[in-house]
């Protein structure tokens, strides 16, 4: 079968990684690159593609599916002009910047019959998936409590300023983990945040998950710390039942480097650079797209599943404005 011919929409951070990953990838036609910086058309050479001022024009080309890797407030507008274009779509976390924004671009794919997938890298790290495995209910009981938290530098608050949330950028993927691992759905949430450095966005978040299943849960968010914090960030992710306990621990990647000032740490599993090419959990996340679309096979993971994270950032935040519980409908 021939190569599936994919463009990419939004030339910022993970754009440029996918379509570098793209450029590499055996079964894929990176046919062109969208961005309205026109500085960004550097990129075009770089990745021996075509350089789009428009996206639109980029959708009026030939081509199969496309990357959005927008904003968040912009996933809307480009996804369902993708949909009417007739293109599938992986598009980046989050889904939407609200719950009733990812309702629409869910309708559009459907009603164009046009494939979404939501772009949730944690799905194809072998850590998060073998965590996965671990809690069934036959292995880990009754699940008592499920805990993420993150620390990251403030210079990625700072880039993103009001653009995004901590809960859009970080968040959502644990607020997917926690469904997904659980194996329940979250019924109430409750949560303050802190902000002093007035750049447009929270300081840190803290928020209580109840669980249907009767299971506690806990996201604890900041992205307050120095720039020095080695690999820029920590993650950690819990979940105790009454047979078993399991945890992540990504602070140590395995490998660090000792300067006069300085202590480094570096990616080894979400898109590590390695021999010159992209590997890791992104290009296992593209190529299970890619390869989906090219088999007609399923997606490991389907946006509705995906809009649930966002309804509960949604109750989120609603909590943080009334001061109060909110229950999840």
């Amino acid at each position: 079968m021939e190569n599936i011919k994919i463009g990419v929409i939004g030339l910022g951070f993970m754009g440029d990684l996918h379509a570098n990953c793209y450029s590499t990838l055996p079964n894929v036609n990176l046919v062109g690159i969208a961005d309205k910086d026109l500085q960004k058309k550097e990129l075009a050479d770089k990745y021996n593609t075509k350089f789009y001022n428009d996206y639109k024009d980029l959708l009026n080309s030939d081509i199969d599916a496309v990357s959005v890797c927008l904003p968040d407030m912009f996933h809307v507008d480009a996804c369902c002009d993708a949909a009417k274009a007739k293109k599938h779509i992986l598009v980046e976390k989050p889904l939407a910047h609200n719950h009733e924004s990812a309702k629409k671009i869910i309708k559009a794919s459907k009603e164009n019959n046009v494939r979404l997938m939501v772009a949730h890298i944690l799905r194809f790290d072998p850590r998060c998936v073998q965590l996965y495995e671990n809690t069934s209910k036959d292995k880990i009981g009754d699940l008592i409590h499920i805990k993420a938290k993150r620390a990251t530098i403030i210079d990625v608050a700072n880039r993103l300023s009001s653009t995004s949330s901590i809960l859009y950028y970080l968040g959502v993927h644990d607020i997917d983990l926690i469904n997904w691992i659980s194996r329940s759905e979250i019924k109430s949430v409750y949560a303050k945040k802190v902000e002093k450095h007035n750049n447009g966005n929270e300081d840190s978040l803290l928020a209580i998950l109840e669980l249907e299943n009767g299971a506690l849960g806990m996201l604890d968010y900041c992205w307050s710390w120095p720039s020095a914090l080695p690999s820029g960030y920590n993650f950690n992710f819990e979940v105790l039942g009454t047979k078993t306990g399991n945890f992540i621990d990504m602070r140590d990647q395995g490998i660090w480097e000792i300067t006069q000032d300085k202590l480094s740490s570096f990616d080894t599993h979400l898109w590590p650079t390695t021999n010159g090419k992209i590997t890791g959990d992104l290009k296992d996340e593209l190529l299970h797209f890619s390869e989906a679309i090219k088999n007609k096979s399923n997606f490991l993971q389907e946006p509705e599943f995906a809009a649930k994270s966002i309804k509960v950032i949604d109750c989120i935040f609603e909590s943080i404005e009334k001061g109060n519980k909110v229950s999840i409908v």
